[in-house]
């Protein structure tokens, strides 16, 4: 089953680093969870959390596995007390077995969608003097539905995007990222979380507004 939304297509291609687990269950259909590694060119490895069918596996052994996968970069909101916490994952579409060698390549890790920016920019720059503009994009699904997604972009582009106003609609390419940081927890011990995201490599924006938003 390939991918038939073009406004939200990702394909990766990396090792199986944990074993499934189950997800949830919809109409007797089971759903998995697991984390997918993948490699840039630079040698840092992505952890990507991936939920596919049991309809995709023909075997359940895949814990080490090189795969190919097709989807939708989605986010969800998971309850956890009194707050709600974005969950960024891949919904996977079509699932392949690959051999033990593989490349490693920007086609390894490609997502490209059309969205809404849905917040204010935020510019900044770095330290070492790099520009940086992070955008949270709304990605229309299906059944009315959106996912939210957090992109990241670098140097001129992230200039460029620090102009838009909420609801200008966006098209872009990049790669799925993860990384880490370190956050005080409940007990105030310091713990290490992980964020994902886009890593924006181009962008065009497709419909603009004025600065009343309209």
């Amino acid at each position: 089953m390939g991918n038939t939304n073009k406004s939200n297509s990702v394909v990766l291609v990396g090792k199986i680093a944990e074993k499934l687990t189950l997800n949830n269950e919809v109409y007797k259909e089971k759903f998995y969870s697991t984390t997918l590694l993948v490699e840039r060119n630079s040698g840092y490895v992505d952890e990507v959390p991936i939920i596919l069918s049991e309809r995709l596996l023909e075997d359940d052994e895949i814990l080490g596995k090189t795969v190919e996968i097709r989807g939708q970069f989605r986010s969800c909101n998971k309850h956890e007390g009194e707050r709600a916490r974005l969950v960024l994952y891949v919904f996977v579409q079509s699932f392949e077995v690959l051999g033990d060698t593989v490349e490693i390549g920007l086609e390894n890790n490609t997502v490209s969608f059309e969205g809404y920016v849905c917040g204010e920019p935020h510019y900044r720059v770095t330290s070492t003097g790099r520009e940086v503009c992070d955008v949270i994009l709304a990605v229309n699904r299906s059944y009315k539905r959106a996912d939210f997604i957090p992109c990241i972009f670098w140097s001129r582009n992230a200039k460029f995007a620090s102009t838009w106003k909420v609801r200008t609609k966006i098209k872009l390419t990049g790669r799925v990222q993860s990384r880490k940081y370190p956050k005080m927890g409940s007990d105030k011990q310091i713990i290490t979380k992980t964020a994902y995201e886009v890593s924006v490599s181009h962008v065009e924006v497709m419909e603009n507004t004025t600065e009343d938003g309209k």
